[in-house]
């Protein structure tokens, strides 16, 4: 089955709401129901809607009733004609208060078409609804340019393809006057169907955006927002949001550092105080395991402590220091006790000899 198209709108560079019909005019594509509805919707919301064409026709009861909508709205509609608007959508692009083509863009006219199966007189009232169709669309035409009814049976409807340029629907009245796109195609858009295929593949670039909105839309953050503006609007939010947050991260990061920088002077200070470290290797420990507290105060827990010495005007508790310079010498521990505590050996010798 064929995958129905979506009647889309989206916010232009200008800011402005536009409503695409870009594709075929019938139940299945840009049907009569889903126009009105969408642009029913759009005009309690905005004051201007653009109204953007790129269709190589459909149904003429379904264009009917697209134009009658259009031009029976309260908003001020502005027509573009992006690509092509052929028959059925060259009628469509009649109908807003001021309307305007692409320099690429064409109108094709030409006659009713349709078909049928069936009697002479089914075949008879079919052709009698024919024309009269033909002759309400001719109608149409001579209102928007001016042209008498005759002029436009004479030169339009005639059995053939009628397809008129942006510069020449200006001269007819067709439309109110041109404009530039944004940006410039690659190659000439010299025939009808490179025009329809360019802009159709720019829908495509829209139709992703605006999948995308709707996505984030089904979002929990954002599943109170109606409109493109209210998504916008609450992604400023969570920017405002995520920026105040970065920023409290900071606070906090640099707190963790100052309070873990704390500890490890704390663990590093309670090994010299316990004799396992000197504070040359605290110096260094502080630097290796500068993020690593855990494993610091693990590795100095695991030091053996050195024998604790208080040295007090001179003296200690070592052993060594309680010993007279006999017992000392005696045992052979004079050399030890220079290296250890040369202030006491000196204190020692001293006494010992200025005695003597």
């Amino acid at each position: 089955m064929k995958e129905k198209i979506k009647i889309m709108n989206y916010k232009d560079n200008e800011g402005e709401i536009s409503l695409l019909l870009y594709g075929d005019i019938d139940s299945w594509g840009l049907s009569a129901k889903d126009v009105v509805t969408m642009l029913s919707d759009l005009e309690k919301q905005y004051d201007k809607i653009n109204l953007r064409i790129n269709s190589c026709g459909g149904s003429v009861f379904e264009g009917i009733a697209i134009y009658n909508a259009v031009r029976m709205s309260k908003a001020d509609i502005t027509i573009y004609v992006d690509g092509i608007a052929a028959s059925m959508a060259s009628v469509i692009a009649l109908c807003g208060k001021k309307v305007y083509m692409s320099k690429y863009a064409q109108l094709m006219i030409h006659c009713v078409s349709g078909s049928v199966y069936g009697n002479t007189k089914e075949i008879e009232t079919t052709l009698e609804e024919m024309k009269s169709l033909e002759a309400t669309i001719v109608k149409m035409y001579a209102e928007k340019t001016g042209l008498t009814e005759e002029k436009i049976t004479e030169k339009y409807m005639d059995g053939k393809d009628h397809w008129i340029g942006a510069e020449e629907a200006v001269s007819l009245g067709f439309v109110d006057g041109m404009y530039d796109t944004e940006d410039e195609p690659e190659g000439n858009l010299d025939n009808s169907d490179k025009v329809y295929r360019y802009y159709q593949a720019k829908l495509q670039t829209i139709k992703s955006d605006n999948e995308m909105i709707e996505k984030i839309k089904q979002m929990a953050s954002f599943d109170n927002c109606q409109t493109d503006e209210d998504v916008l609007a609450r992604i400023g939010e969570l920017e405002k949001k995520a920026a105040e947050a970065d920023s409290l991260r900071a606070e906090l990061e640099a707190i963790r550092e100052a309070e873990q920088a704390k500890t490890i002077d704390g663990i590093l200070e309670k090994g010299i105080q316990e004799h396992r470290l000197t504070q040359a290797m605290a110096d260094n420990l502080k630097e290796a395991y500068k993020d690593k507290p855990t494993e610091l105060k693990s590795l100095v827990d695991a030091m053996q402590p050195k024998e604790k010495v208080v040295i007090v005007d001179g003296e200690g508790n070592d052993s060594l220091c309680s010993k007279s310079w006999d017992e000392l010498d005696k045992a052979g521990e004079l050399p030890i006790l220079k290296a250890k505590y040369p202030d006491v050996f000196q204190k020692k010798f001293e006494e010992k000899f200025k005695k003597e």
